[in-house]
């Protein structure tokens, strides 16, 4: 059984009454989003979708954090730690090859 936070449990709350395919066409569906949905989903087809989801936002996280991988200075830096936090909690909707992947580049 996975404990929330509050704001995990008004986040996913507000995730159900709009509905999880109407929020997975919006343009900024965060990886917490992702997870929280995943979490509460029993539809297989949707599961689906939100796994489709978390894998082109790891692609765009990894290709972005490549970018910034061997720059050097503080930005640069909180950019690398912003976009692995984002790979790392998008990490279990992923197939095992792009975990692989991710974990090879950024760990």
């Amino acid at each position: 059984m996975t404990t929330l936070t509050l704001d995990a449990a008004l986040r996913q709350q507000a995730l159900t009454q709009l509905g999880v395919a109407q929020v997975l066409t919006l343009p900024d569906v965060t990886p917490t989003d992702l997870v929280l949905m995943a979490q509460t989903t029993q539809d297989p087809a949707l599961h689906e979708q939100i796994q489709q989801v978390a894998q082109v936002q790891a692609a765009d996280a990894l290709t972005r954090y490549q970018t910034l991988q061997h720059a050097n200075g503080l930005i640069a830096y909180r950019g690398r730690q912003h976009f692995k936090a984002q790979l790392s909690e998008l990490l279990p909707l992923l197939p095992e090859t792009q975990q692989l992947v991710i974990q090879k580049i950024c760990y």
